[in-house]
Formats: C-alpha cells, structure tokens, sequence
C-alpha cells in the first residue's frame, strides 16, 4: 500500500462519490510491486515510461497525488536498487542516484506550492531517463551484432561492420 506523501494536502481535489474511479488516471508503476522490472534498462525503461504516462494522464484530470506517490517510490525503487548494485557503469549509478533524491526532493516540495505545471519536470525526467536507458539498450544490441559480423567476415571493416550492424538492429525498431 502507497504511503500518502505531504503532497495528498495540497493536490488531492474534492471527488464525487459516484463515477470518480472511473475519471481516475492509472496509478502508475505497478505500485513499484514490480521491482524485479527494475534489475534491467529495459524493465526500468519501461516503468518510467509508464510514471510518466501516468503522471500526465494525472494533470490532465486534476488527480495527481497518487501518481505522484508512485512516481516518487519508483524512484525510491531505482535508487535501491542501483545503489545497492556492484560494479560497471558507476558514473550512470551515481547520475541515478542524483536523480532519485532529485525527484524525491521535488515532489516533497510540490506541498508548499503545488501546480499542474510543477509536475512537467518530472515527467521530462522520467521520459528522458528511459529514452537514454533504451539508448544504451540499443547500441549494445549494434555493438554485439558488429561483434559477430567482425567474426563472420574474417576480422575486416570495424567501420563497415558496424554500420551494417547498426541499419540491422535500427531496422528491427521501424515503426511502419
């Protein structure tokens, strides 16, 4: 169960008793029960996205505090657990890190003056965070593939590999 921020008092709004849940946004990200998604970029990825959306589909209704709830213990989640990780990729580690207490910071603060559009910033974050997860997500995938392209044409062309490698991959991705 959510623990309700001091932000409930300031951006919770009156709700009618009949037809209020249906007008409710989605809450968010699972209720961040879903921790095991945040042990990969993509699962990450993809619980920000959803914040985001959530978060969005909140302003959008006037219903924000328990979007913010979840969004600010997502990011409680993504601080535990990069935090509690060993080794590679410290300086995105710390840069999440940063963020988390960021966010954490922000929506603690959204109590003393809340506004529909304080809320933007955190959705650029979370948005922007998992497109440079799924970034990194992608040029891994084009590097491993460049990798057996470099094996399969008897070790010639990094360059020419590589690119090969990248209309590949980036091709999986097209949206029609």
């Amino acid at each position: 169960m959510p623990v309700k921020t001091a932000v409930a008092a300031k951006a919770a709004k009156p709700r009618a008793s009949s037809g209020a849940a249906a007008k409710r946004p989605p809450t968010g990200p699972a209720g961040v029960a879903d921790l095991a998604a945040l042990s990969s970029a993509s699962g990450m990825a993809a619980e920000l996205t959803k914040a985001a959306d959530a978060l969005t589909c909140a302003v959008e209704t006037g219903l924000v505090c328990e979007a913010l709830d979840a969004n600010m213990q997502l990011w409680v989640a993504i601080k535990n657990t990069v935090g509690g990780t060993d080794g590679g990729a410290g300086d995105v580690k710390d840069n999440l890190v940063r963020l988390a207490d960021h966010v954490v910071a922000s929506t603690l603060g959204l109590a003393r003056g809340f506004s529909p559009e304080a809320v933007l910033p955190l959705i650029g974050i979370d948005l922007e965070v998992a497109k440079g997860l799924m970034d990194g997500i992608l040029e891994h995938l084009i590097r491993e593939r460049a990798y057996y392209l470099w094996k399969e044409t008897g070790h010639c062309s990094d360059y020419d590999n590589w690119i090969r490698a990248e209309r590949e991959i980036r091709g999986l991705f097209e949206i029609a």
